[in-house]
């Protein structure tokens, strides 16, 4: 395991993305980007691992909280993928 707050859960199911093109940046594909688990039961929550909740489109957040994307995609034309998880712009 990686560190002190690493955890193994077993994932019940897995639903990659689909293949998706990038119309504009050298029209290329992205295989599997972004996939979504569902694990065999729930996570043990600890200061690493905690539960998060996307906001619906359009929601301004409560005292104009940030909201963060990370990954490890593009975050523009003409760049290379990211070897390193990052959050975008």
């Amino acid at each position: 395991m990686g560190h002190e707050g690493s955890l193994f859960e077993r994932a019940k199911s897995l639903v990659p993305s689909s293949n998706w093109l990038l119309i504009g940046i050298s029209n290329m594909s992205m295989v599997y980007d972004i996939a979504l688990l569902r694990l065999s039961q729930s996570a043990s929550l600890n200061s690493y691992v905690q539960l998060g909740a996307l906001p619906s489109s359009g929601e301004i957040l409560p005292n104009n909280n940030p909201c963060y994307i990370t990954g490890w995609g593009l975050t523009r034309s003409k760049c290379r993928n990211s070897v390193a998880f990052q959050p975008s712009d």
